[in-house]
């Protein structure tokens, strides 16, 4: 049930920066990709389809499976560490474990200026049963 809504949530959030991102290509040239995973891999193309550049940014963009990732994307992308990838993009998206959103984040600079699209999954049980955020990340960005 959990991994059924995680699924729509996630796939309205795709839906919704691709139909945006669609209609907006003037004001968002290149989208930085924070995370190498499946989230990545699912945005990351979608994105480059529309006309925009995207960077990967990975702790080791050099490694075989970034490589990999970007070269599945198209001619469009790139990899470059998080803070370089964030540093150059209009948009900046965070497919990395909501864990671990509030130490990246940190680590990825000046993002004044930039829209950031957060679609982390939850990461807290609450006494229901039903995952939520434990705000922290919410807390991080309203200080952007």
């Amino acid at each position: 049930m959990v991994n059924a809504i995680r699924r729509r949530v996630l796939a309205g959030v795709v839906w919704f920066a691709a139909a945006y991102l669609a209609g907006a290509p003037a004001l968002a040239d290149t989208i930085a990709i924070i995370g190498t995973g499946r989230v990545a891999a699912a945005l990351g193309p979608k994105f480059a389809g529309l006309g925009h550049d995207v960077v990967y940014g990975s702790r080791e963009p050099g490694r075989s499976d970034v490589r990999d990732l970007v070269r599945a994307t198209g001619s469009s992308a790139s990899a470059a560490t998080p803070e370089e990838a964030a540093s150059g993009a209009d948009i900046v998206v965070l497919a990395v474990p909501g864990t671990a959103v509030a130490s990246v984040v940190e680590g990825l600079g000046n993002l004044t200026g930039k829209i950031i699209i957060d679609p982390t999954n939850a990461t807290r049980s609450a006494p229901d049963g039903l995952v939520e955020h434990d705000g922290q990340v919410g807390q991080l960005l309203d200080k952007l």
